[in-house]
């Protein structure tokens, strides 16, 4: 199995949100990139975003599951060519400030999901988990252990888990003693994850203190992606296995927009 993370830059940050998310055309547009087949690189079967990949601003409480299927679902459906899609991770923000959408106490409206494909080649909605984690380290692990039937998905014989972001923080889900064992965590973070942040820490432990995984990817938006393209590295994978990995920029003009990137390959999972 060959997985592609998607880490956009960000020319624009209103605090945890890039405002380009707000654009749900031009990054459908990246999501075509990255799906399309390349005659240099193996074909890849699982796509996965960062978080805050899209925004959203509903004026009314909504049905989580039928959001994505009206909202995401559809859109991807109607926007990308049957031939190249791929089933798809993606981690996308409810931003309307004066409604809460998350129906847990704790927790930020963010959402990760992940959408399969149906016989027709057509997405289709296959799970999804809200945020547990807010801000000044509190986080609801009653929110966090209702929601791991949902966070985990079997793909192409490999057991899935999902985390929104701030999700991995030890606090979340007491140090690793409600997390699932899975074989491959995701992490879908919204922002550049500089200096001492969980997703630096969290994943080793995931790994050899707790374990609950044999690999953890961490996904996020950042201000520039020169040095991961310089050193064909990406730091946020997490495993004690041997792993072949590929960086690859984007570099797209639509309009008077300029969308740039990077794509990381993982191969033979």
């Amino acid at each position: 199995m060959n997985i592609r993370l998607v880490i956009p830059e960000c020319k624009e940050w209103n605090g945890w949100y890039c405002s380009e998310s707000d654009y749900i055309d031009l990054r459908i547009e990246i999501l075509k990139k990255a799906m399309e087949n390349n005659d240099s690189s193996p074909s890849i079967d699982l796509v996965v975003t960062s978080h805050n990949f899209f925004a959203f601003y509903p004026q009314c409480l909504v049905d989580s599951q039928s959001f994505i299927e009206e909202n995401i679902v559809e859109k991807l459906n109607e926007n990308l060519p049957n031939s190249i899609r791929k089933p798809l991770v993606l981690g996308f923000d409810l931003l309307t400030s004066n409604i809460k959408f998350n129906p847990y106490q704790t927790g930020i409206d963010a959402i990760v999901c992940f959408l399969d494909i149906n016989n027709e080649n057509g997405y289709k909605y296959s799970t999804h988990i809200w945020e547990c984690w807010e801000e000044k380290k509190q986080c609801s692990q009653a929110c966090f252990k209702d929601q791991n039937q949902n966070r985990i998905f079997y793909f192409n014989d490999k057991l899935f888990g999902l985390l929104s972001c701030g999700d991995i923080a030890r606090y979340c889900h007491s140090d690793g003693q409600i997390l699932p064992r899975v074989d491959i965590y995701l992490d879908l973070s919204h922002k550049s994850l500089e200096g001492w942040s969980s997703q630096n820490r969290i994943p080793r432990k995931i790994l050899s203190d707790w374990r609950k995984a044999q690999l953890v990817l961490c996904t996020q938006q950042v201000k520039n992606t020169r040095q991961y393209i310089r050193t064909n590295q990406y730091p946020y994978i997490f495993t004690n296995l041997q792993i072949r990995i590929k960086v690859i920029s984007y570099n797209l003009s639509i309009d008077e927009y300029i969308l740039k990137g990077i794509f990381v390959d993982l191969f033979n999972l």
